[in-house]
């Protein structure tokens, strides 16, 4: 999906742009994670060029997705959700009792 075409979509669907972007924040997490070794269960990334390209690309998303619901809820309520999203991911981790996700 372009990103105007994304941009009017979250107009008429906050609640489809606000899933994209909790999605997205678990997606980078765990890439974050692997990177740094904190995922225990699965394989570690390297530093192949294409994982490399992938957490950039995700972290791009990750950021405009922010953009747009800054745009589209305002200031108040996009800092409510990103805040939750990063409570949940935190959470989870502790339901874990080893920190990771």
């Amino acid at each position: 999906m372009l990103k105007e075409e994304l941009r009017r979509a979250a107009e008429q669907r906050p609640t489809e742009l606000i899933e994209l972007f909790q999605c997205t924040a678990v997606y980078l997490h765990v890439i974050e994670e692997l990177r740094k070794g904190r995922v225990s269960h699965l394989p570690g990334a390297d530093t192949d060029p294409l994982d490399l390209e992938r957490e950039r690309r995700v972290k791009e998303g990750y950021y405009f997705l922010a953009e747009v619901m800054l745009e589209t809820l305002g200031e108040e309520a996009a800092a409510a959700v990103i805040a939750d999203t990063r409570n949940a991911i935190n959470l989870e981790k502790i339901r874990n009792r080893n920190g990771t996700i």
